[in-house]
């Protein structure tokens, strides 16, 4: 860690001047490994004494290395150095000690202080920044260069039998350590025990741990302790459209409203929940989110690129179909989307454009705008894969549902049933369901279900049912062609994969590269766009839908959603499919804490009090369906269709 310097000699010293004329050392070339101490003061000479900000390691031949430190005083501070450092607005002052010649050795850190040297009467000097482990290592093992370069940059060879550390811990501490660590453990004696990094692995087994307590760290599941700044490698935006990411949906990490949180860009401006940005010119900007601690110290940032165009009107007729679930098949961000693309606006920029037709089985109507698409409630990307499995849904009406949960098992007359999705609002709406065993019969109708599993009502009673199989199947094969010949004029250009994320967590990662691979087979020019999920309500709405089975606080089903949108440009890459491959940055552009359905609830039984409380945790307000359309209306138009 930092330079190794021999200082037998007094080093040379000179201002930067003479420096930089090759003047001040005699005439001289400077000899291989010979240092030459610079002064930024062009005030000084070589004799006076003053502060020096860098110094110069001959090669025998040029100038090789000029290396910039901080202000450090010339060998051991004296009165008059110190106050002609301090005049400087310098505070802390050095000593360089490889000017003393009382030194055959030192190591010194990235900023020129001592961390450990040998002195010419062969004792040992350990500076105030030296590691432990490292003076363990040489009082019990001597002087090795070798050994001491590898613990000063962190890295500790076992010998066999011994350990730089104490077996028995006599008290633990723990404290931030450094900027790599998310925290360090160490004993009595300050030896450090156990690191965790900011990506949840160990250096347990380098440092010596006892086994006992590496076997712990070892059996637990360190991964939420990953601080990641989560956005996809391009940001599309429209000139004279405003696109605003939010923070909340950026950072992940538990609460993230603890950290010191930057964005940083040429354009735009930074406020306290987003970014914004409304473009008046096309162009490429980087932008870099940092996550701070409150020490300053960046623990998470990344940098991606925002790209601003102007819209441009495809030379060539285009039909899109929209695939999704729940979330699509009622038609609010698709018929958005619709109007922003095809329509007349001045509220928010829409286009006009007559050649681009929206595509699908089915036709859904919503704000007075048709829109053609094909999503069926409770589907995923594996569903749309099948060529064998039904879905089941049950629509709830008169009777509300009290409680219910994903993965609860009801049966009636035709068969059994497993949740899969629920959207409900107040107890009032549907639930879709999975096949378990055999269906007899028609579902169709009026209805009881009785539970058989779960912690779910004992009976739900439900006033319209239906089933619905994989449209794309047809005699027991997947077959994109004919669903575009029966729905879609014979052509798709573009597929939109809308939010099936959430119903198939397990399986997303494989089935939704499977699914676009399905398409790119069909029609080997389509363009496919992949929406990144956003999170979920904030606000209680996930404790609405699911219950208490672990979801409710969000978190955890916030870390899936962002470790799938982290990985996704990465599944395509690696299968290899990475042409007319779109990622809709749906995750950063959908404002989360207000963009659900949301009501106002008493903030305890007694109070009269009332606070903002999401009703549905999955499915958004209008205004969270219009930011949707929205992300989706940018890259579509960023990638001219």
């Amino acid at each position: 860690m930092g330079q190794i310097v021999s200082s037998a000699a007094k080093p040379k010293r000179c201002n930067l001047n003479a420096l930089q004329n090759n003047s001040g050392l005699g005439g001289t070339t400077p000899a291989a490994n010979e240092v030459i101490l610079v002064s930024s003061d062009n005030t000084m000479n070589e004799s006076g004494i003053g502060f020096f900000d860098s110094y110069v390691v001959g090669d025998g031949v040029t100038q090789a290395k000029n290396l910039p430190l901080k202000y450090f005083a010339d060998e051991t501070p004296t009165a008059s150095s110190r106050n002609a450092v301090q005049s400087k607005g310098i505070t802390e002052v050095y000593g360089l000690y490889v000017n003393n010649t009382k030194f055959v050795e030192v190591h010194t850190d990235s900023e020129g202080r001592i961390l450990f040297g040998v002195k010419t009467d062969g004792t040992f000097y350990f500076g105030n920044g030296c590691p432990a482990q490292v003076k363990e290592y040489v009082s019990e093992y001597g002087y090795n260069k070798a050994a001491i370069d590898d613990l000063l940059n962190g890295k500790v060879d076992k010998v066999a039998g011994k350990t730089l550390i104490n077996a028995e811990i006599a008290e633990k501490q723990e404290f931030i350590a450094n900027a790599d660590y998310l925290y360090v453990i160490t004993d009595s004696a300050n030896n450090v025990v156990l690191g965790i990094k900011k990506d949840g692995k160990t250096f347990a087994d380098l440092a010596g741990v006892p086994k006992d307590i590496k076997d712990y760290v070892d059996s637990k599941d360190v991964d939420q302790l990953e601080i990641d700044v989560v956005t996809p490698s391009r940001i599309d935006a429209i000139v004279g459209d405003t696109v605003q990411l939010f923070y909340h949906s950026i950072f992940k990490c538990v609460n993230f409203e603890h950290y010191q949180i930057k964005a940083q860009c040429n354009v735009g401006n930074a406020y306290p929940r987003y970014y914004e940005l409304t473009p008046t010119a096309t162009g490429t900007y980087n932008i870099v989110f940092e996550i701070l601690d409150d020490r300053g110290i960046v623990v998470g940032n990344k940098t991606t690129q925002i790209v601003v165009t102007s819209p441009s009107r495809p030379s060539s007729p285009k039909n899109i179909l929209i695939l999704g679930a729940s979330i699509e098949e009622n038609g609010e961000w698709a018929s958005e989307l619709k109007r922003r693309v095809t329509g007349n606006g001045t509220d928010f920029l829409s286009l006009g454009y007559d050649n681009i037709n929206f595509v699908g089985r089915k036709s859904i109507t919503y704000g007075g705008t048709q829109v053609s698409l094909e999503a069926t409630g409770g589907y995923s990307y594996s569903s749309y894969l099948s060529t064998t499995s039904m879905l089941y849904r049950f629509d709830i009406v008169d009777s509300p549902i009290t409680q219910v949960n994903v993965g609860d098992v009801y049966s009636n007359d035709k068969g059994t049933f497993e949740i899969t999705e629920i959207n409900l609002t107040d107890g009032v709406g549907n639930i879709s369901c999975k096949a378990v065993g055999v269906i007899t019969g028609t579902v169709w109708g009026a209805g009881t279900l009785t539970k058989v599993s779960g912690t779910g009502d004992a009976t739900i009673t439900y006033n319209a049912s239906s089933g619905s199989g994989n449209p794309f199947a047809y005699n027991g094969e997947l077959d994109i062609q004919q669903y575009a010949t029966d729905y879609c004029s014979g052509q798709i250009d573009i597929v939109i994969f809308g939010e099936m994320f959430v119903n198939s967590i397990s399986s997303a990662r494989a089935s939704v590269v499977s699914l676009a691979q399905e398409f790119v087979n069909a029609f080997p020019n389509i363009h496919v766009y992949i929406q990144m999920p956003n999170l979920k309500d904030v606000r209680g709405g996930l404790g609405v839908n699911y219950g208490a089975n672990g979801w409710a606080l969000g978190k955890y089903l916030d870390y899936q959603v962002f470790d799938f949108c982290n990985d996704l440009e990465g599944l395509f890459e690696d299968a290899e499919i990475t042409q007319n491959i779109h990622f809709v940055n749906s995750l950063n552009e959908v404002d989360a804490v207000n963009g659900f359905k949301q009501t106002n609830k008493k903030v305890d039984t007694r109070s009269s009090v009332t606070e903002v409380f999401g009703v549905n945790g999955v499915h958004p307000s209008i205004v969270g369906y219009n930011l949707i359309a929205d992300s989706m209306f940018r890259t579509l138009v960023g990638n001219n269709f």
